[in-house]
């Protein structure tokens, strides 16, 4: 089916106008320009100058809206919130999405990470502008998005410049992003400022909206440690999926996600090598930490079996809980589920069999321990 010029110019402005450097503010994006040497190639320069002009919107409508909220945000207690792990691809976005939909429930928006120092005061904007230009579905698969879509709270610490996000602005840079994957590799300041700046974002979430935080980023897999310091009782529900589709669908997924903050040309790299070392990372850190939550605030689920019978899946993972009102949550879960049944889910070429192998021998712990077959 042919894409609307519509939709066309809707992927153009995301790109453009909604990635997550715009959340920064002026000083914050100078400081991340000064570390790379502002070696912009010149293709990016237009991306780089509306940057650089919503930074300086950014910091007007940050320090007001310091000066009006800081008081009560900063006396604010959050709830121990329910996150959801998971490598991406791993279905995390579904799991997401179904139980957004219990009013229980509160969770960021894709306006409020995309803009951390200033939702609380500009998020009348969001109905307007990204209602008339954000696409209707993700840039990597056939997800549909709108001002409402529960969206990843790890983009809200971008401006921390403590995100492994920010490697492909400049891909040709030295700098390690990737150690912000786990933060075991970096000074106990470094993981303060991350902390606090996270927990500043679910403050003023709290403070919008009483309701209990459902929180989704990929990252937080790598982070279980520091999510438990932050949050002695949350709750954790770790989702997996066969790894040769994780490999396939990320490669996928890491060409848009670049695409959308990229201000250089990226520079020949392995990308598979890149892949299979970063699933590493991510499972190297949860397999070591998982065993810190205690058995009843963790719950782990196969993908398959998700999308096979979503609404049962979700439903066991309330009983395990203990969490209240399934029955009546149940009918706006079931049809969210119903609205899913003619979904087009990607469709990939089988990996060539040496790549397969590599995989497997790389990814062992993880087929053996969710029960996947491999070669």
């Amino acid at each position: 089916m042919k894409t609307p010029k519509s939709e066309h110019i809707r992927t153009f402005l995301l790109n453009w106008f909604f990635t997550p450097l715009h959340g920064m503010a002026f000083g914050e994006w100078m400081r991340f320009l000064k570390r790379h040497h502002f070696a912009i190639d010149p293709q990016y320069w237009p991306r780089a100058g509306l940057v650089t002009a919503g930074s300086v919107f950014t910091s007007a409508f940050a320090w007001y809206e310091n000066r009006t909220h800081a008081e009560h945000i900063r006396d604010m207690t959050v709830q121990p919130p329910l996150f959801i792990l998971g490598h991406w691809r791993s279905g995390t976005t579904f799991l997401h999405n179904l139980i957004a939909r219990d009013q229980q429930f509160t969770y960021p928006t894709i306006w409020q990470v995309l803009n951390p120092h200033t939702f609380l005061t500009t998020e009348r904007m969001s109905r307007v502008v990204l209602s008339s230009l954000t696409p209707r579905k993700r840039l990597w698969d056939n997800v549909q998005i709108s001002t409402k879509t529960p969206t990843e709270d790890q983009f809200a610490t971008t401006y921390t410049l403590q995100t492994p996000f920010l490697r492909w602005a400049f891909p040709r840079s030295d700098y390690d992003y990737d150690q912000y994957l786990t933060f075991r590799d970096v000074s106990s300041t470094d993981v303060e400022h991350w902390k606090n700046s996270q927990m500043l974002f679910y403050k003023k979430l709290a403070w919008r909206d009483r309701r209990r935080l459902l929180l989704k980023s990929p990252p937080h897999t790598a982070r279980v440690k520091l999510l438990l310091d932050m949050f002695p009782d949350a709750q954790f529900i770790h989702i997996c999926r066969n790894p040769y589709a994780v490999f396939r669908s990320t490669k996928k997924q890491v060409d848009a996600v670049a695409r959308m903050i990229r201000l250089q040309k990226p520079s020949s790299q392995e990308l598979d090598h890149w892949i299979i070392q970063r699933y590493n990372e991510v499972y190297d850190a949860f397999f070591e930490d998982r065993a810190l939550i205690p058995d009843h605030q963790f719950y782990e689920m196969r993908y398959e079996e998700l999308v096979a019978n979503p609404v049962q899946q979700v439903e066991q993972i309330y009983q395990y809980f203990d969490i209240p009102h399934f029955d009546t949550f149940r009918p706006a879960l079931q049809k969210y589920a119903d609205s899913l049944k003619h979904y087009q889910r990607n469709e990939y070429t089988e990996l060539p069999v040496q790549l397969r192998h590599t995989i497997a021998n790389s990814w062992k712990r993880s087929f053996e321990t969710w029960g996947y077959a491999y070669e």
